[in-house]
């Protein structure tokens, strides 16, 4: 009984001991990256502010991912705009700001913040559809779920309908999610020393990203992974799904299962042979746009020209 007693005890210290020296490590390496980034004095980093470009009736919202900002549609939010959509890449809270006010973020605020874009844009155009990349493409899901009728419909980039275990030894994500839960109290941030997954070489040096992410993001993240994947019954909007042919940050097959059990009327899958997970700035990109252009105009004659193998298009 003692000796399971001091093993228990020494464990904990262990667990105390290298929640602390994480906790330590991970604070001065933000101090050094911070050194180094540009910010406005907003204090949102430069190039990463909210953007609105191009008119017309039908607006599309643009949700950016995990560790993203709205500077992930800086290549297709104009081109969109150039055929004639009203595009608004917004920021989700606390997304290329400073960690003090990045760690007061949550998936209440997302959704209230998509909420008050989404009327925003009702307001205005006679359009309203939802894009989401990413984590973007689930917190979208999650506003179209909860807000029938809300907008005409979806666009999902590389969704996070399920994290990807490529990158993931030993564990699933979502286990070491869990391990994190119980042992990382005094650490509220984790740092991503993931390699951007694209096949555009120039992107392997993209820096507009957030490299150290609060826990609140990884556990919104798992919350909707968890609540989205059994709704796709649910979805009743037109759908048009983007999936790069592999993708090491989310799952694709659990995308194609959601895509498969989607109560979408018309609703289409494309797949990208050129592109990694960052779908709006990879080498397909102009695919893409082209794809979302004639799906959003006629979900249901661009749904029929798949199914009848025609394929998705090319840039116009």
């Amino acid at each position: 009984m003692v000796t399971a007693i001091v093993i228990l005890a020494l464990a904990a210290a262990c667990v105390v001991g290298g929640d602390a020296t994480y906790a330590c490590i991970t604070h001065r390496r933000l101090r050094a990256w911070e050194a180094r980034v540009e910010r406005d004095p907003d204090g949102v980093r430069k190039g990463c502010r909210e953007f609105s470009v191009g008119e017309g009736p039908t607006a599309l919202l643009l949700i950016h991912g995990f560790g993203e900002s709205p500077a992930a549609y800086a290549k297709i939010a104009p081109a969109l705009a150039a055929r004639g959509f009203a595009c608004r890449a917004m920021r989700l809270p606390g997304s290329a700001e400073p960690m003090a006010q990045f760690s007061q973020t949550s998936l209440a605020k997302w959704r209230e913040a998509v909420d008050r874009e989404i009327k925003a844009l009702r307001a205005s155009h006679g359009q309203v559809w939802v894009v989401g990349h990413s984590l973007g493409g689930a917190i979208a899901l999650d506003y179209v779920l909860n807000h029938p009728g809300a907008v005409d419909g979806v666009v999902l980039l590389a969704p996070l309908v399920q994290v990807s275990g490529r990158r993931s030894p030993l564990l699933s994500p979502r286990a070491w999610h869990r391990v994190a839960e119980v042992i990382l109290h005094r650490s509220d941030m984790l740092e991503n020393i993931m390699p951007v997954d694209a096949r555009d070489p120039a992107l392997k040096r993209y820096d507009l990203l957030d490299r150290f992410i609060p826990r609140a993001v990884h556990r919104g993240v798992f919350d909707l992974a968890r609540t989205n994947a059994p709704r796709a019954a649910d979805l009743q909007v037109p759908l048009l799904l983007i999936l790069p042919k592999a993708d090491a940050v989310t799952d694709n097959a659990a995308s194609r299962r959601f895509f498969a059990a989607a109560g979408s009327r018309s609703k289409t899958l494309v797949v990208l042979e050129n592109s990694g997970h960052m779908v709006p700035l990879d080498l397909d990109r102009d695919r893409a746009v082209a794809a979302i252009d004639g799906f959003v105009r006629d979900p249901g004659a661009f749904a029929a020209a798949a199914a009848s193998g025609a394929g998705p298009p090319g840039p116009r």
